[in-house]
This record gives structure tokens, C-alpha cells and sequence, in this order.
């Protein structure tokens, strides 16, 4: 805490908290630009090879530890036993070096502004860049330098963390100006979504409001709350009602091809090929249900399902099932789905224990720790989120990152006291 309120910070604390910024504001705007920061910590993490810092580790910092740790080794295993090589290595590496990374962060924990910057001015970003990419390159779907619905599903995510950044906001001296930057980041986080047409994003947006209803539902008053969801719903008709902007054709589309695949029309449609696929998956667990069939064969047994009549033909092309949970049980079976389950599942119970923190700051980042796995889970309902780099690098390195400004924010026994009005009860 006094490191937060000092204003002098050590060098180190300063560096962690200029990468914090980069880390959400470069993530979606510049090519590979959510690896720049977890690059640039890890190279500071390099220095605990020379010095030890005075870190002194809790039950749950450990079980962080555990997690990042224990579902490194699984996969590697899972490597190991289905005979992948170093391709299966790619992915664990990353969760192991999240570690000294952590550790790292624990010791030198970024500034609070400048974490909440950089969400809001890679939400800002992301936005403004669907925007050009969509009206002045007229691609279809925007996808920023990756995929679109990696691109617009971690739009979602910034839109998010910007809505439990609010919270902190309120506390501030300049809270007008930070609770108008963070707000104009939700929203230009919400037209990266609605412009890339990545529909899985906006399955998974319900719960993760519910994440931020639940932490400051109370915190603001009405005229708030309606002010910023109304600027949502103008955003949300005025794209629908836009034909440029596709989000109309998009839901029309999913609706035609719900209603063909539920009165068997076999057509080959993005949705109707995520059923077969999800229903191929579930089949191949059903034959191998402890360790699954593996990466590498994960794709001929599909095809021959789909030789078999089981699945349409083209569901064989792909070597993921656009499902985060089906191809982690058909791939590593009931290990490698409970592996998952703990990875998503015990972040979530440690920063939830923050969500009703007397300390508003605290509860913000409880928040945003909780909306990292609600929002992965939500994205995984649709697509294999974790199949991806973007995926693996943003879970695994803005885990370390929310952690260690959580772990450093004290929970205190009474709220603060409130001054002003203007957003507060």
C-alpha cells in the first residue's frame, strides 16, 4: 500500500507499471501486441536470477502458483503421453513462465491508474481500429492483426475490465475524468465486438455483466447505471440499425442456421458445423473418456467419423471443436477437462472472495480477476479460446498481472468514507 501511495515510486515499480499499461493497450492494435508486455516482464522477471525480493507468499498466492504450475505439467504430460513433440510444449511454457513473472509483480505491483489506462485506451483502441478496418478498408469482419473472433471477444473483455475499473474510478480526486475515460473505453470496447460480428462475444457479455452488476451494483446510483447503459443500447441499435456495420445479417444468419440444423438440413454453416463438431466430440470422448485421443489424432478421428456419416463432411478440416470444454474432453478427456475446470475455476473463487470488499478499490480488481475466467468461459462456449495464442498469453499473463495489484490493494474492515456525489449514492 505505501508503494501505491507514494509519489516516488521505485524504478522497478515504475517499469511494471508502464508495461501494465501496455499490456491492455497494445493488445488488440499492433501486430502480436498482447505478447509486447508479458515480453517485457519477463525480462524483468530475469533479475530474480541475481536478487531475491522480500516477497513473502500466502496460501493464496500459492494456490495462483499451484494453478499456473499444475496445468503446465498437465499438458506437458498430456504431451508426453499422446506423443506431440515440442508442438505441445508452446502452450504450458507460457503458464510456466507466468510464474517468475508473478513473482516478480508481487514485489514490485503496478500503479493502479496505470493499469486501469491501459484497459481503457486498448478498449478505445480496439474500437477506433474495428472502426477503420470496417469503414475505410471495408473488410467484412474486423480482426485487428489476429482473428476476428479472438479480436472481438477480447474487445469484450477490455469493454468489461473498463466497467469494473469505474469503481475504482469513484474514489479518485479526478474521478469525472477517469470514470469518462474508462467509460468511453467500455464503449469503444463494445463496438470492437459488435463491428468484428464475433457472436460468441456477445453470448459470453450476460454473465460478465453479471460479474460487475454483482461487485457494484449498489456502489452507483441509478442515474449512473441508466446513463452508461443507455450510451450501451444507443451504441448497440445504432450498429443494428446500420446495415455497414453487418450485426442485423449476422443474427439473421444465426437464426437461419439454427432452424436448418434443427430440422436436419446437413448444410455446411458456421453454426451447423459447431453442432457436428460438438456432437463429434462428445462421441470421441465417449470412446476414450479418461485421456482423450491427443492433439495429433484429434483430427483423424473426426474425419473418420465423418466417412462414417456421423458428422458433415467439412467438420473433419478442423483440428479444434470451437469449443473450449468439448475439444479439452475429446483431446485430454476427463484429466484434461477438470485441468481446465481448476484453471478457470480457482482464480475465479480467490478474487471472488473480493467482490464485496468494504474497499472499493479492491472490490474493482476482485472484479476484473473474476471476469478474466467468466469471460474465457464464455468465449470457450463458441470457439477453443485457449487453442490460440492470443488466448493462452492474455489468460496467462493478466492473470499475474490483476493478481499481484489485487494482492497488494489491504482489504480493510470498514468502507472508506465517500465525498461528492456526482456518481455515488
Amino acid at each position: 500500500m505505501a508503494a501505491e501511495l507514494s509519489s516516488h515510486p521505485p524504478l522497478a515499480e515504475r517499469y511494471s507499471s508502464l508495461v501494465a499499461l501496455l499490456c491492455g493497450a497494445l493488445a488488440l492494435t499492433v501486430p502480436s501486441g498482447y505478447s509486447i508486455g508479458p515480453v517485457l516482464l519477463l525480462l524483468a522477471s530475469l533479475s530474480l536470477v541475481f536478487r531475491r525480493p522480500a516477497v513473502r507468499l500466502d496460501g493464496q498466492d500459492r494456490a495462483i502458483l499451484a494453478v499456473l504450475l499444475g496445468y503446465a505439467a498437465l499438458q506437458i504430460l498430456f504431451a508426453g503421453l499422446h506423443n506431440e513433440g515440442s508442438s505441445g510444449l508452446a502452450d504450458p511454457l507460457r503458464f510456466l513462465l507466468a510464474v517468475p513473472v508473478l513473482i516478480w509483480l508481487l514485489a514490485h505491483p503496478p500503479r493502479l491508474g496505470w493499469l486501469w489506462a491501459g484497459f481503457a485506451l486498448g478498449a478505445m483502441g480496439a474500437g477506433a481500429f474495428a472502426a477503420w478496418q470496417k469503414f475505410a478498408l471495408g473488410l467484412p469482419r474486423p480482426d485487428g492483426f489476429s482473428h476476428a473472433i479472438q479480436f472481438g471477444n477480447l474487445s469484450v473483455l477490455l469493454a468489461t475490465l473498463c466497467l469494473a475499473g469505474l469503481g475504482w474510478a469513484s474514489t479518485q480526486a479526478r474521478r469525472g475524468a477517469w470514470c469518462l475515460v474508462l467509460g468511453l473505453g467500455a464503449l469503444g470496447g463494445l463496438m470492437g465486438s459488435i463491428l468484428s460480428g464475433s457472436r460468441g462475444g456477445w453470448v459470453a457479455l450476460l454473465p460478465m455483466l453479471v460479474v460487475v452488476l454483482a461487485a457494484f451494483a449498489r456502489r452507483f446510483s441509478w442515474k449512473a447505471w441508466g446513463a452508461l447503459i443507455g450510451a450501451g443500447m444507443v451504441l448497440a441499435a445504432l450498429a443494428w440499425a446500420t446495415p455497414q456495420t453487418g450485426i442485423q445479417k449476422r443474427y439473421d444468419q444465426a437464426v437461419a442456421e439454427i432452424t436448418q440444423y434443427a430440422t436436419g438440413e446437413r448444410i455446411s454453416t458456421s453454426i451447423g458445423r459447431r453442432f457436428d463438431m460438438w456432437k463429434g466430440a462428445v462421441h470421441l470422448f465417449q470412446e476414450k473418456p479418461l485421456l482423450g485421443w491427443g492433439e495429433s489424432a484429434y483430427r483423424p478421428a473426426m474425419q473418420a467419423l465423418a466417412e462414417e456419416g456421423r458428422v458433415h463432411p467439412d467438420v473433419g478440416a478442423y483440428d479444434h471443436a470451437h469449443n473450449e470444454f468439448f475439444d479439452r474432453a475429446a483431446k485430454q478427456g476427463t484429466v484434461g477437462l477438470l485441468g481446465l475446470l481448476a484453471l478457470y475455476g480457482v482464480p475465479l473463487l480467490l478474487f471472488g472472495r473480493g467482490l464485496w470488499s468494504h474497499d472499493v478499490g479492491r472490490r474493482a480488481l476482485a472484479a476484473a480477476g473474476c471476469l478474466l475466467p467468466v469471460g474465457f468461459m464464455g468465449f470457450g462456449l463458441t470457439q477453443s479460446f485457449l487453442a490460440h495464442n492470443s488466448g493462452v498469453t492474455v489468460y496467462a499473463f493478466w492473470l499475474v498481472l490483476l493478481w499481484s495489484a489485487f494482492r497488494h490493494v489491504a482489504p480493510r474492515e470498514a468502507p472508506a468514507p465517500l465525498r461528492g456525489r456526482a456518481v455515488m449514492e
